[in-house]
């Protein structure tokens, strides 16, 4: 479903801005899946223990390892996006030499986009262990086919393609909250523990780590060195912030 959404976007684009955006929205997408790699390993890990937590009975083990997966995913994200988001044009450059307008952009909400959508995961696999799947995925799959018409919609207001992808990342995380409702209901996860100990750790963490790296680029000219300077400074920041926080 996901994979086929993504098909679709890239032919809105493609319509109403030409190969070149398109191209760009796909160097964004590419960025995006590299940064979600590591994230991905550990939901795949975590899956079957969740799984068989709930087999056993085992709810307030099964909690502690949803909620665990909820902070570590994006986290995990985060630690090569934050530095990334940074010097996305210096790293752009190095790597692409001339890239497509819009591409810098486009990397920087497909990061978010991809945050957003694992900061709800623990909870999407929580439900699946239930077996409890019909519903939610009515709910989940018809919101999912929003992501099309929203798409169409925007760029025949004659919106730039940077306000389709926020429409989308917007959509994701409404489903985000969907997912959270569901599990709630069927599985007896909190919601108001994923605000306070999920998104808001989460949003405070990448505020920090980020302000700390730009007030070490602003010092510097812009260099290979100083995206490596930028990465340190930022993961510096990073890794004890979310120590103290999570």
């Amino acid at each position: 479903m996901k994979s086929l959404l993504i098909k679709y976007l890239f032919i809105v684009i493609n319509k109403f801005f030409g190969p070149a955006v398109n191209a760009a929205q796909a160097i964004g997408n590419t960025v995006s899946s590299q940064c979600n790699t590591l994230s991905g390993s550990l939901t795949g890990a975590l899956w079957p223990a969740i799984t068989n937590m709930y087999g056993a009975k085992e709810m307030d083990k099964m909690r502690s390892f949803v909620y665990r997966a909820c902070r570590l995913g994006p986290m995990l994200i985060m630690l090569f996006a934050l530095p990334l988001s940074i010097e996305i044009d210096e790293v752009l450059k190095l790597w692409l030499v001339n890239p497509p307008r819009f591409t810098a952009g486009l990397c920087l909400i497909s990061m978010i986009y991809a945050v957003v959508d694992m900061s709800s995961m623990g909870y999407a696999i929580a439900v699946h262990a239930s077996g409890n799947v019909s519903r939610y995925q009515m709910a989940v799959g018809g919101f999912n086919l929003l992501t099309f018409p929203a798409a169409l919609f925007v760029a025949y207001l004659g919106c730039n393609v940077y306000w389709i992808m926020i429409a989308v990342a917007c959509l994701r995380f409404v489903m985000g909250l969907i997912r959270i409702k569901y599990a709630r209901r069927i599985v007896g996860l909190s919601g108001l523990y994923w605000v306070r100990r999920v998104f808001l750790p989460i949003l405070l963490i990448g505020c920090i780590s980020l302000l700390s790296g730009v007030l070490v680029r602003s010092f510097l000219s812009p260099s290979f060195l100083r995206v490596c300077i930028t990465t340190g400074a930022t993961e510096i920041c990073f890794l004890p912030v979310s120590c103290l926080f999570l």
